[in-house]
């Protein structure tokens, strides 16, 4: 039989919990929205104050300036990432059924996809239950992903699939691109967390995290296999069921 106190230890808990995390919704949204503002004024006058004196400078005053309005880019950028994180947690979820054949193609039309060298290999995919918007999202961050890292391969391949399993619809995508090494593979979904250079490939770190974050707001979960210079897999798994929102 359950002790009583512990009982109330868990709600506790969870009501901690709970706490916790709209105090942390609430921290993010306010940065991502707060320092957006004097940050772009900063970006501005960056830009108006280079076209008025960069002819002016030497080549290490030159370079340094540019290093002022690169950063500046970038991180106006982090924060439209930041922003995307939060709204995918904030925006109330209107659970469906949803054709994910349907948000494949438009999610290919929209990265002009058919303009790249890449083969993709489209499988029927089972339809889900949850919510459109979030998930059309979740497929273009994980199309966007693949075509990023199979890009510099002679014949890059990208497949997705999906199948029906008893209690759940698991859906894939696979490229042939760089791969990653499978002992970095907790970081994958972190967001800001790269695995690759940024010279090598360009991005911050917020498309698969975005991605983790809409699969588990349907109580779901994904996945990663990988190994270097080879193929990756990213796979993701969606209740038939509808799972309370998270």
């Amino acid at each position: 039989m359950t002790d009583p106190r512990d009982e109330a230890e868990i709600e506790r808990l969870k009501l901690d919990i709970e706490a916790l995390r709209a105090e942390l919704d609430a921290f993010s949204y306010s940065v991502s929205h707060d320092l957006r503002a004097p940050l772009r004024a900063i970006n501005g006058f960056g830009d108006i104050l280079a076209g008025r004196i960069r002819a002016e400078l030497d080549p290490d005053a030159t370079e340094l300036l540019d290093a002022v309005l690169r950063n500046g880019r970038k991180m106006d950028a982090m924060l439209t990432g930041l922003t995307s994180l939060v709204r995918v947690q904030r925006q109330e979820l209107e659970p469906r059924e949803v054709d994910m054949n349907e948000l494949v193609r438009a999610a290919l039309a929209e990265l002009k996809a058919d303009a790249t060298p890449a083969r993709i290999d489209v499988a029927p995919l089972p339809p889900a239950h949850g919510d459109a918007r979030l998930l059309a999202q979740a497929w273009r961050a994980l199309i966007s992903n693949a075509l990023k890292f199979s890009s510099r391969v002679a014949e890059p391949v990208i497949t997705i699939g999906g199948r029906e399993e008893a209690e759940a619809c698991v859906y894939s995508i696979a490229d042939n691109g760089s791969g990653f090494d499978m002992k970095y593979v907790s970081r994958l979904f972190n967001v800001f967390q790269r695995l690759h250079s940024p010279k090598d490939f360009e991005g911050l770190g917020v498309g698969l995290a975005l991605a983790d974050r809409v699969v588990r707001r349907h109580g779901g979960r994904m996945s990663a296999e990988s190994e270097p210079g080879k193929l990756t897999t990213i796979s993701f798994e969606l209740p038939k069921a509808q799972a309370p929102a998270r």
